[in-house]
């Protein structure tokens, strides 16, 4: 294990020589009115690493994540994922290359199970499953990554960071090759926060990567 701290970030992983640069930002910027969110900002993360971006309130952090995810266009920079320069203008386009933002807030239904929250997002996408089939293949999730939710409960009877897994669990059943979570310790215990790095760093060793934003 390594640490690199430079002035936005830590960097957790094993050595950085011979892995592959899975997500590349050039010179983004973007300005809403008259305000600077970004300037010309560079970030490289490469594979089987979190990625820590810290950063004070208003810094900007969250429209970065929103602009690879595809909720805002940058008005200037590039983006590559994976070597290849994309085009990202929509999360649904972000899901394709398999990127996936998990907000602050997750984004569930409380009156549904967890079962049908993940088959209702999955249909939005254009993928067709079942609340039943969901449900077993959440199980052998939770078995693999040492997550605790069950997909017949229903989401209002949830903790915040059973939520949170949640929304683990539905961008590991879209297949995610770079996870972005936006201030995810915020609202969590300590145990809670251990219990979410342990299964991060099990993402991880599988080989994804993590962009993880905090201040």
């Amino acid at each position: 294990m390594y640490v690199v701290v430079n002035k936005t970030s830590f960097l957790y992983g094993n050595s950085i020589l011979g892995r592959e640069v899975v997500l590349s930002v050039n010179g983004l910027s973007k300005r809403f009115g008259n305000v600077v969110a970004l300037r010309n900002v560079d970030l490289e993360l490469r594979s089987n690493e979190i990625h820590v971006l810290l950063g004070e309130n208003g810094a900007g952090k969250t429209t970065l994540a929103n602009i690879i995810y595809g909720i805002y266009r940058p008005d200037s920079g590039t983006i590559k994922f994976f070597g290849k320069e994309v085009n990202i203008r929509s999360p649904k386009d972000a899901i394709s290359y398999g990127i996936v933002l998990v907000q602050q807030h997750p984004m569930l239904i409380e009156r549904m199970t967890v079962a049908e929250n993940l088959a209702l997002g999955f249909k939005e996408l254009g993928i067709l499953s079942s609340p039943k089939t969901i449900g077993r293949v959440v199980r052998e999730v939770n078995e693999k990554y040492g997550i605790s939710v069950d997909p017949e409960v229903l989401v209002s009877n949830l903790s915040f960071s059973e939520k949170q897994q949640v929304e683990l669990i539905r961008a590991l059943l879209l297949n995610v090759k770079l996870l972005i979570l936006d201030e995810p310790t915020t609202m969590l215990t300590s145990y809670e926060r251990r219990k979410l790095f342990s299964i991060l760093k099990k993402l991880v060793s599988d080989g994804r990567s993590i962009l993880l934003i905090t201040h």
